[in-house]
């Protein structure tokens, strides 16, 4: 299911986010890398006191999707008071991508660290798929009258 509110992010470059675009942030990457990211997006010359349309805008909409309610609310009033610069709302946006994924980063990291730990969780998962792909065919070629066939 996709929300609608998420339906379309828009990538670094205003485009619709994509890998093929190359203009995503990969949640598995170091902060420095990510980071350098997050400050190449493109903005307009507005000074930080004028007024930003924060529906029109990259930074926000990214922001709007890893900030919580409240951090969205304060930069959405100061965009549209003015108040805010683009270096700041970067700053903001590249500190919740850098708190959501934190966990993940972690988890991944580590996994990839132990390449054995990680051959033998896939292991485990191909056992428990391959399990549950017999009993569904079985159960499909019995209810297609194939297994009367066989035995």
């Amino acid at each position: 299911r996709v929300d609608e509110s998420t339906a379309l992010l828009p990538g670094l470059d205003g485009r619709k986010m994509s890998k093929s675009y190359g203009n995503h942030i990969p949640v598995f990457i170091d902060s420095a890398a990510r980071r350098k990211l997050v400050m190449k997006i493109v903005t307009d010359s507005k000074r930080p006191e004028e007024t930003k349309n924060p529906d029109e805008n990259i930074i926000f909409q990214l922001y709007a999707q890893m900030a919580t309610p409240d951090e969205t609310a304060a930069m959405k009033d100061a965009f549209l008071k003015g108040g805010m610069g683009y270096g700041d709302a970067k700053q903001k946006l590249f500190e919740a991508l850098e708190r959501n994924f934190e966990q993940p980063t972690a988890k991944y990291n580590g996994l990839m660290a132990d390449r054995k730990k990680l051959d033998d969780i896939l292991e485990e998962g191909a056992a428990r798929a391959r399990k549950v792909t017999r009993e569904t065919l079985s159960n499909v070629r019995e209810a297609i009258g194939l297994a009367r066939l066989r035995g």
